[in-house]
C-alpha cells in the first residue's frame, strides 16, 4: 500500500491510456455481475456493498470508464482531480472536475480504491462534462501502439504546478511512487 502523501507531488497523477466504449462498459458490468453472483459468499460486507452500489448505479452521461496505467498510489473513491493535461506537454492542460467513483481490477472485481502499481479501470464522474482531452481519446484502443497516441494525466491543481515543472516528465516516464 502506498499513500498519496508518500508520493512526490510531481508523481501524483492518473495516467489515462484509454476510454472504454459503451460496449466495453457493458461487458465489464456483466462480468462484475457474473463474478459477484458466483462468489458473493466470499465477499466481506464492505466489498459486497461497494459491488452492489456499482451494479446499481444509474447509467450517466457524466461517467467515464478509463484505463489507467500504473496507479501512483492507493487512491480512494471520492478523490477529486481538477486538471486534465497532455503527458508529453504538461503545460497543455484544461480545468475539469473529475471524481473517482470505483476501480475495477481484472475486469470483474470492483473496489472503492485504485490500487498502487496496477493498470486498471477507473470509473470517474465528470459532473461538468468530459474534458476535451478525455473525450478525444479513441475508445477501446488499448491494444494499439501507445507511442503514437496521446496520453492524458488527471491531477489536482496543486500537483499540476509541480508536474508542469518536473524535468522528468515525458512519453516514457512513469511515476515510481518513491
Amino acid at each position: 500500500m502506498l499513500a498519496e502523501a508518500d508520493c512526490p507531488p510531481a508523481h501524483r497523477y492518473l495516467m489515462v491510456l484509454d476510454r472504454a466504449s459503451p460496449g466495453a462498459v457493458a461487458i465489464t458490468d456483466r462480468a462484475v455481475a457474473t463474478y459477484f453472483a458466483k462468489e458473493r459468499d466470499r465477499f466481506d460486507a464492505a466489498s459486497a456493498a461497494v459491488t452492489e452500489a456499482f451494479l446499481g448505479r444509474p447509467q450517466s452521461a457524466t461517467e467515464a470508464s478509463l484505463i489507467v496505467a500504473y496507479c501512483y498510489a492507493d487512491v480512494l473513491a471520492g478523490r477529486r482531480f481538477e486538471v486534465a493535461f497532455d503527458l508529453d506537454h504538461p503545460d497543455v492542460c484544461e480545468p475539469t472536475v473529475a471524481i473517482l467513483r470505483y476501480g475495477v481490477v481484472w475486469g470483474q472485481i470492483v473496489s472503492d480504491i485504485l490500487h498502487h502499481g496496477w493498470t486498471q479501470t477507473a470509473v470517474i464522474e465528470f459532473p461538468v462534462g468530459l474534458p476535451h482531452r478525455i473525450a478525444g481519446l479513441p475508445p477501446d484502443q488499448i491494444e494499439t501502439h501507445h507511442s503514437s497516441r496521446p496520453r492524458v494525466g488527471l491531477c489536482t491543481t496543486a500537483d499540476w504546478e509541480e508536474i508542469a515543472t518536473a524535468p522528468r516528465l515525458g512519453r516514457d516516464a512513469l511515476p515510481t511512487g518513491s
